[in-house]
């Protein structure tokens, strides 16, 4: 049997708490339940959000860069931007162990690669 595990942590947690839940309607005009991959936290300025979410407010006010313009320098520094998009990728599983679960707990999770069945495991 295949396993999945993943870990849980403070940060994830406070990233699925701010996940902007809204609705859209799909080929049969039904509104149904959706995150925007575009705007997950209800901005197009997807690390901005995160910073702000993660880290605080800057000191520097100006938060609409693009972290891809070496021309402009964002408030966060290349490590911060490396570990955003690391947690970014992992939300889905985040998400997943909270609705999964019904808590917000940190800690090692492991499920059944086929099964939605997560279990908070001690390392």
């Amino acid at each position: 049997m295949s396993l999945t595990r993943f870990t849980l942590t403070e940060d994830h947690i406070k990233l699925v708490r701010q996940l902007h839940i809204g609705t859209g309607g799909n080929d049969e005009n039904i509104d149904t339940v959706k995150i925007s991959s575009a705007e997950p936290f209800g901005n197009p300025e997807i690390f901005a959000d995160m910073f702000l979410i993660l880290f605080g407010k800057p000191e520097e006010v100006n938060l609409d860069v693009d972290p891809w313009d070496d021309e402009v320098k964002a408030p966060w520094t290349d490590e911060q931007l490396i570990y955003m998009k690391k947690l970014l990728g992992e939300l889905p599983y985040a998400l997943d162990i909270v609705l999964y679960t019904g808590q917000f707990n940190a800690g090692t999770y492991k499920t059944a690669t086929y099964h939605r069945d997560w279990k908070k495991i001690e390392i």
